[in-house]
């Protein structure tokens, strides 16, 4: 996004400011996040924990030249050029200029809400529609006040269709989200119970949630009561693409079976039906999965694509680690997912680190993007520039053809992971902060273990696909209407009491068992209702 200071004064109501010729392309909320100073327009947001304008001064003497406010500024004569906008409230604000930048595109717009689900889903449909250029999706799980609003701030002339998830805790701010996302089309995951001490009663907080629909052409979602009261406040008009095996679902799912790695799904739609093979077989999965496919099937996408993508579906790692390295080097690894909107998050977590540090950043390929290579690299390129890389490292074909893009001080490009592992010296690095970005297929996470720092305390990582998948096999070996109940005492064995037990009344156990009842009242103080 690029605006003139003017304009986004006029937008958001401005007073006070100057330089009205000056022009943004970042908006920041998050002071330590910090890349491009000069460019950067800083929205000092207030909230119950903290006030943000106690940071200005700080970014004013790293570059900043342009705040949104909404107190006065006690030492504003030791800031002569900055440019202050003063409104009444800052996080309004940011709302208003997104909500005008997402109309000024004439696009498709996914929203997706629910108690559970919505960044998989997300996620997942931007798997699935990878060959289609132009499809954009909120950055990681940013679907609050806040993070709505910088979602939508990053649309630009490319995006052809945007997938963005919204998230409320508060009854009233769904209204506030449905204002800036506008979606024509409308996914419902789940609802559970997350955020339900906020609200009355299931009911108020699925009558919230149903807002997000109500100027859409189509909703879609499982059967259900939820489903049917949601589609009940909407329009008569309004497609209804309700996936299920009951007589009301137009789009009909019959369960073929499972096993340990998949679940077969039989779907009929419409004149069409096919089978999906399901890359995985719990229940959670499955309801991610038919929602992504029933945006591609109101779409008219062939069920022979639709069928093959599915069964390339990946899981997400839904966070990026910040690991010990060798040699007192500092590790990120974020080698999930890699696209140019992603990577630019990454680069705002490199620039958290530690200042005196130097920079490396270590790339590979961009896979599927939709965006013309030639411009997409000489983007990357500036963007090292920018945030003062002092050392990149490429790995891919592409990459090394577009190597004279690159004038950070040092480059060094390899064409696979393989090659780099046999032809670095791990010792060379050394009191850094490595961001460590690629495509899953890539393998980084073993140039990860090269540069990790070797421990011998005994770590104890807990796999919940794993678990769930342990669970459904446990199930299957019981008469179908036999109850369970989990042992989840001490803290689920040391493995998070909370964590497990969320994911066990997710999965549908009918009881948890501890051992005292101070468990049991922390296992209620974290939303456990089982």
């Amino acid at each position: 996004m690029n605006y003139t200071i003017s304009e986004i004064a006029l937008i958001i109501k401005a007073e006070d400011y100057k330089f009205p010729e000056k022009e943004v392309s970042v908006i920041l909320t998050d002071s330590r996040s910090l890349t491009f100073p000069e460019e950067t327009l800083f929205f000092a947001l207030v909230t119950e924990r903290n006030n943000a304008h106690r940071y200005i001064y700080d970014l004013y003497r790293k570059g900043v030249r342009h705040f949104v406010i909404s107190d006065d500024i006690a030492n504003k004569d030791e800031m002569p050029d900055a440019n202050f906008l003063k409104v009444s409230d800052t996080l309004v604000a940011l709302q208003q200029l997104a909500a005008v930048h997402r109309k000024r595109f004439d696009i498709p717009v996914i929203g997706v809400t629910g108690s559970n689900g919505k960044t998989i889903v997300k996620e997942w449909l931007y798997q699935l529609l990878s060959d289609e250029p132009g499809i954009y999706r909120s950055p990681r799980s940013y679907n609050s006040q806040v993070g709505v609003p910088l979602s939508l701030l990053g649309m630009d002339v490319s995006t052809r269709l945007a997938i963005i998830e919204a998230g409320i805790s508060l009854p009233g701010e769904m209204g506030k989200l449905q204002a800036m996302i506008r979606p024509e089309i409308g996914i419902f995951t789940h609802l559970g119970d997350a955020h339900g001490e906020n609200f009355e009663s299931r009911q108020q907080k699925l009558a919230e949630k149903a807002i997000l629909f109500r100027d859409c052409r189509c909703i879609i979602g499982r059967e259900g009561e939820a489903l049917d009261y949601i589609a009940s406040r909407l329009r008569p008009d309004v497609k209804k693409m309700i996936w299920g095996s009951g007589k009301n679902a137009t789009v009909r799912v019959e369960e073929k079976g499972s096993t340990a790695h998949e679940r077969l799904v039989a779907v009929g739609y419409e004149h069409v039906a096919f089978t999906l093979s399901i890359p995985f077989p719990d229940e959670a999965s499955f309801e991610n999965c038919m929602n992504a496919v029933c945006v591609l099937l109101l779409e008219g996408i062939s069920p022979a694509f639709i069928a093959e993508r599915v069964a390339r579906l990946q899981p997400l790692a839904m966070r990026m680690e910040i690991k010990d390295g060798i040699n007192r080097c500092v590790l990120i690894n974020d080698y999930y997912n890699s696209d140019a909107a992603s990577f630019q998050l990454a680069l705002n977590t490199l620039a958290m680190q530690d200042a005196g540090r130097e920079k490396v950043v270590i790339l590979s390929d961009f896979v599927d993007t939709g965006t013309g290579e030639r411009e997409l690299y000489r983007e990357v390129a500036l963007l090292l520039r920018k945030a003062k890389v002092s050392l990149f490292i490429g790995i891919g074909e592409k990459l090394s053809r577009y190597k004279p893009y690159f004038l950070v001080p040092r480059c060094r490009f390899y064409k696979d992971t393989d090659s780099f592992l046999r032809q670095e010296n791990r010792e060379q690095f050394k009191d850094q902060v490595i961001l460590i970005k690629g495509a899953r297929k890539f393998r980084f996470e073993y140039i990860a273990g090269f540069l990790q720092k070797q421990s011998h305390a005994t770590v104890l990582e807990v796999d919940f696909d794993a678990m769930v998948h342990n669970l459904n096999y446990f199930r299957s070996l019981l008469p179908r209407k036999t109850m369970i109940a989990v042992m989840v005492k001490a803290f689920s064995y040391g493995s998070g009491a909370g964590e497990v037990a969320s994911l066990l009344q997710y999965q549908g156990v009918n009881y948890l068992m501890v051992a005292f009842a101070d468990e049991g009242v922390e296992l209620r103080a974290a939303g456990i209702t089982i």
